[in-house]
């Protein structure tokens, strides 16, 4: 068997014996590569006019995953995919530029962190921070579930609106939105909550949504009071309403959210199985 067949997939062959004069089962470990997963607090604040120029927003946060291309405040283009089936984003990055720009143009990338599908959005953060490496060029993220309340508050003419999803174990995600004059506010954190602490907690002039109406649709039904407004299908956030929000933040001198997806859960640490194992207590 050859030198290189003996080294596992994380080791290279060793082509000579190191200075202590040992080979190592003739394998020496790759070095470790630094690879950034969050900004700086200087990479997050951004000079307005960056806002100018070309925007490229990815949004994968639900089912159906966008891109958009802003140039000068203005959506000129858009994609959108059912996550998984049709297609990736990284399909979808050389069409939507297509004739229109090259991707060394774009002068700020935007990315939607969630809540929502931690896969999804871990490939997001990751593709807009690969795109912007080379050159040095910016990253800015927003909350995924602050982009659907934009496109909410503009589709329905609604002033108050919570946004609602599928946390799992039991529990939903949820904040509630302010909207006025073609802006949005976040009133609270994201929090989660039992599907009836969440009903019984609900103002009555609020308009519910959210992106998994079709896995909550039963358990909302029975414990939402009738007199709530809801919009009773899927709703996934915009490409374009993050690159929207990522527009007006950055020429208002707002910082970017940390560049990590939006998790609510709590750390779930696993006691090791067999004694003496890393961080396994003494015997």
């Amino acid at each position: 068997m050859s030198e290189q067949r003996r080294c596992n997939r994380f080791a290279l062959p060793r082509r000579r014996p190191d200075r202590y004069g040992l080979r190592e089962n003739g394998c020496r470990p790759i070095p470790a590569r630094r690879i950034v997963t969050q900004t700086t607090p200087e990479q997050l604040d951004l000079d307005a006019a960056q806002a100018n120029g070309l925007i490229l927003a990815v949004e994968q946060s639900s089912t159906t995953a966008s891109i958009a291309l802003m140039q000068d405040g203005t959506v000129v283009a858009g994609r959108e995919w059912r996550a998984r089936t049709d297609g990736s984003l990284f399909d979808a990055v050389p069409e939507i530029l297509a004739d229109r720009a090259k991707l060394d143009d774009i002068g700020v990338f935007a990315v939607g962190l969630g809540p929502g599908s931690f896969a999804g959005l871990r490939t997001a953060v990751a593709a807009a921070q690969g795109y912007a490496l080379p050159d040095h060029r910016s990253v800015f993220g927003v909350s995924s579930g602050d982009a659907l309340a934009l496109g909410v508050a503009r589709d329905a003419k609604q002033s108050r609106i919570t946004v609602v999803g599928n946390a799992r174990r039991g529990l939903l995600w949820h904040a509630p939105f302010e909207s006025a004059n073609g802006d949005i506010r976040r009133l609270a954190d994201w929090q989660l909550s039992t599907p009836a602490a969440f009903a019984a907690d609900l103002p009555a002039d609020t308009l519910v949504v959210g992106p998994d109406w079709d896995q909550l649709a039963e358990v909302l039904q029975s414990t939402l009071d009738p007199s709530i407004a809801r919009v009773e299908e899927p709703r996934a956030p915009a490409a374009a309403d993050v690159a929207r929000l990522a527009y007006d933040r950055i020429r208002k001198g707002v910082r970017s959210e940390p560049l990590v997806p939006i998790y609510l859960h709590p750390a779930v640490f696993v006691a090791p199985r067999f004694p003496g194992a890393a961080g396994s207590p003494p015997a």
